[in-house]
């Protein structure tokens, strides 16, 4: 208790302690803001990486069913709100690894698209060995055009230190540019080792 205290003071420069009221505000802080894009966080991963400082826990198939569900009511909850549609940028899906919950996906966008216009595309991290002919199909169904590819590095050394292994990257980049999605993105990791 004394150290939260402590970190409490540090990090917000005030010995006031923080106190949490039942007031809150039904004002949508985001429906007057302009090009603003939607995030969801999936937590979920096959293994932990030890490199990753997001929110993650191991994959569990009926905690991801909850999350979901949760996500789904938290969506209906603020959302119901709001005046009309609004109109946003984007949609991505971050992590974790997103593509262990397919149809997790899928329910969150059309929950989504009831209440929101998403003018530029739907984004989608993938784990490369979540990079296969069926993901890729259903990720397309879902209309996302942009993938982001956790390569971390193509030096087998960098990967050996990540705790990571080389996942034939090349010919998983082909497959992706294979099913035509206009924007790939691939996420690498800079080691210096003095």
């Amino acid at each position: 208790m004394l150290m939260t205290s402590i970190i409490r003071i540090f990090l917000t420069r005030s010995f006031k302690p923080f106190i949490f009221r039942k007031v809150h505000s039904n004002q949508l802080f985001y429906q007057d803001l302009e090009n603003v894009g939607l995030y969801v966080h999936i937590p979920f991963c096959e293994s932990i990486c030890d490199f990753c400082p997001y929110f993650k826990v191991k994959y569990d198939e009926t905690l991801a069913k909850e999350y979901i569900d949760a996500v789904i009511k938290e969506i209906n909850l603020v959302c119901s709100k709001q005046e009309g549609k609004k109109t946003v940028t984007s949609l991505y899906f971050g992590g974790g690894t997103p593509a262990l919950v397919l149809a997790g996906l899928q329910k969150i966008i059309n929950k989504l698209k009831e209440y929101f216009i998403i003018k530029e595309g739907i984004g989608v991290e993938l784990h490369p060995e979540n990079i296969c002919e069926n993901t890729l199909y259903i990720l397309k169904s879902f209309g996302v055009n942009m993938v982001s590819i956790g390569i971390q590095s193509f030096d087998s050394n960098c990967l050996n230190m990540l705790g990571r292994k080389d996942n034939k990257f090349i010919e998983k980049l082909e497959l992706v540019k294979l099913y035509g999605f206009p924007v790939i993105d691939v996420d690498l990791i800079s080691i210096c080792v003095v």
